[in-house]
């Protein structure tokens, strides 16, 4: 329970009105008195009776989001008074240590259902819950306000933020700028099959939506894709994400850096399920087991599982790589990086060999690469790593700090 500024005044008033009944009838003032001074009683034992008629319940309205959308949560109310009108006032606190924010008082009329929205922006991946929450009755009189319900962030129903279904590469490839050679690093700024597949002359049958158009524009012959045993084919999605911890204040660098790469498997993922290819998903550490995924289909539950992964990384890209080679088999590999390293290189080089293929997705900070990568991006396109550059700046590296 607070007490209101109004019953300050009123109190003032109160002190007012006994110094002047010295002036006149001291009788009437002394019964004037002790009725100002029980008025806030009663009006307080009356708001304790009205909190017991009103109801209330938090739900969430959208179980996921898109990143960079709103998300919202409803506390219904309703009232079961027969006359009186309650008045209600939320505050909210959007992080902790934060200034309170009072909301203004607003009215529930009697047998009314009340929609009270939350709504939070949802700025990056992952599950996003608002930090507190509290509604109070005010009593008749105004005098005071009597705590309905708190709600801190573990009430709340999580919601998931998932990445981006649709993005553009925000920079063009630059390898050539880069590499003298040119001819080692793939130069398309999106994800196709082109890299993965193969292409023969167009026989009866062939679909026209099959047909390769760069490729036959150059043949100067029809030519069509060609899926060998594409039912069969597994393509694996590995990347390299900031480790975060959330019991602490986690860095905006990171985490624009966790969604640039989110973003890239989901607009990955949609690339290749947008075409006539048969892809198995097989997700590698550290995914979330989410229920909720069975009862979507393939791109959507990866996004689910995108959203669901924990901040904390319980395993390195490297080390995810060399488990990948321990197991036989050939298989098609996706892989995203954003610091490239020696341990990774040779983890790499080591997959390559039995791998059937792997496209390497590395995005970098700044103007350029750093220039410790050129000579292992030589070693990785030798050995048939397709390596594509993508450009971040001033995310990865700012005022010459390195994000590590």
């Amino acid at each position: 329970m607070s007490i209101r500024p109004r019953f300050f005044y009123y109190l003032l008033f109160c002190l007012s009105a006994w110094f002047l009944g010295h002036f006149g009838n001291w009788v009437w003032s002394n019964t004037l008195f002790v009725f100002l001074l029980l008025l806030p009683v009663g009006s307080l034992l009356a708001a304790f009776w009205h909190r017991s008629r009103i109801q209330l319940k938090l739900e969430s309205l959208a179980d996921q989001v898109e990143r960079a959308s709103v998300a919202s949560w409803q506390i219904r109310m309703s009232s079961r008074s027969v006359w009186q009108k309650h008045y209600i006032q939320g505050v909210y606190s959007d992080q902790a240590g934060s200034v309170p924010e009072y909301l203004r008082p607003f009215p529930l009329k009697p047998r009314e259902f009340l929609d009270l929205v939350i709504e939070m922006n949802a700025p990056h991946t992952g599950p996003l819950k608002p930090y507190a929450f509290a509604l109070s009755l005010i009593d008749p009189c105004g005098f005071f306000a009597l705590k309905l319900v708190s709600f801190q962030a573990e009430d709340f129903p999580e919601v998931l933020v998932l990445p981006r279904s649709l993005i553009s590469i925000l920079d063009k490839d630059e390898s050539k700028a880069y590499l003298e050679t040119g001819e080692a690093i793939s130069q398309k700024s999106d994800f196709d099959l082109d890299e993965i597949e193969l292409v023969r002359p167009m026989r009866e049958g062939d679909r026209m939506r099959d047909v390769h158009w760069k490729v036959s524009a150059r043949m100067q012959d029809w030519m069509v894709r060609q899926y060998e045993k594409a039912d069969e084919n597994e393509l694996y999605f590995l990347f390299q994400l900031p480790d975060l911890d959330p019991s602490q204040a986690m860095s905006e660098d990171k985490l624009n850096v966790r969604d640039l790469v989110l973003d890239q498997v989901s607009e990955a993922a949609q690339s290749f399920l947008s075409q006539d290819f048969s892809l198995l998903m097989r997700y590698r550490r550290p995914w979330a087991d989410e229920h909720k995924a069975d009862s979507l289909d393939l791109y959507d539950s990866l996004r689910w599982s995108l959203a669901s992964l924990p901040y904390r990384q319980p395993i390195s890209l490297a080390q995810q790589v060399s488990e990948e080679a321990a197991i036989p088999g050939a298989r098609f590999y996706l892989i995203f990086c954003y610091m490239l390293s020696q341990e990774l290189t040779t983890s790499l080089l080591v997959l390559s060999a039995q791998a059937q293929g792997i496209l390497l997705r590395l995005i970098y900070p700044g103007p350029t690469p750093p220039k410790a990568w050129k000579a292992w991006i030589e070693d990785l396109s030798a050995a048939g790593v397709k390596v594509t550059l993508s450009r971040f700046p001033g995310i990865l590296q700012a005022q010459g700090r390195e994000l590590r």
